[in-house]
């Protein structure tokens, strides 16, 4: 029998769950997770035969162990919270050697903080909206100040031995930037009915940088020419 590899999600909170994602939830012979809080693991685990937690693991560890499972199982997945295409690292390591040894895989769409931070912070069809990481920015992306922009990953940058590549950011948007034009640090709390948003300036925006958390991203609106 072909052996498949679901990528999968429960959003931001588990209300979030999609009926497509509890039908596979309940299709697969076993589901790791490397990102459940105990309240979550427990709600999961009445919707699928067998739920294994791989807390703390990093992502070589949950590589190996998820295809170790296909030794026994024939259906596996793999659940995260928001979109498990979009920032999830240890996805798109599964994903890369499940396909080097020909299990299937699929990925279904989930709720992400993408849709929290269009919806908080009116993004329509009208707005020209762009999405970078820190990442993107300390490899040289030129800013785009005319256009709307969520800047992913932030909270990466407080992280020890990253103060280079913090200090890098912070010029770059400084450059870019009038130092009065306003931002907004948001964060919307996985497995939570929570939220925070960090307002300030620019010109703050050095001093803001210590509050946030990993889940914040940065959104500087558009600079009106």
């Amino acid at each position: 029998m072909a052996k498949t590899l679901y990528g999968i999600s429960h959003g931001i909170k588990f209300n979030h769950l999609t009926l497509e994602t509890i039908a596979v939830l309940r299709k697969c012979d076993r589901v790791y997770s490397n990102a459940l809080d105990e309240a979550t693991a427990s709600n999961i685990s009445r919707l699928t035969a067998d739920l294994v937690l791989l807390p703390r693991a990093n992502n070589a560890a949950c590589v190996k162990t998820i295809l170790q499972g296909f030794r026994t199982h024939d259906t596996i997945g793999f659940l995260t919270y928001g979109n498990p295409a979009f920032i999830s690292s240890t996805i798109h390591a599964l994903s890369v050697a499940a396909a080097k040894k020909n299990i299937r895989v699929k990925l279904l769409e989930a709720v992400s903080s993408i849709d929290s931070l269009l919806i908080h912070f009116n993004l329509t069809l009208e707005s020209e909206l762009r999405l970078l990481t820190v990442g993107n920015v300390a490899d040289g992306a030129e800013l785009t100040p005319e256009t709307d922009t969520l800047f992913f990953c932030v909270g990466s940058l407080n992280a020890s031995g990253h103060k280079k590549k913090r200090t890098q950011f912070l010029s770059k948007i400084a450059s870019a930037y009038p130092p009065e034009k306003r931002v907004f640090l948001a964060a919307f709390f996985v497995n939570s009915d929570g939220h925070s948003v960090i307002n300030g300036t620019i010109e703050e925006l050095p001093t803001l940088m210590a509050k946030v958390s990993s889940q914040h991203t940065l959104f500087i609106p558009a600079t009106k020419r």
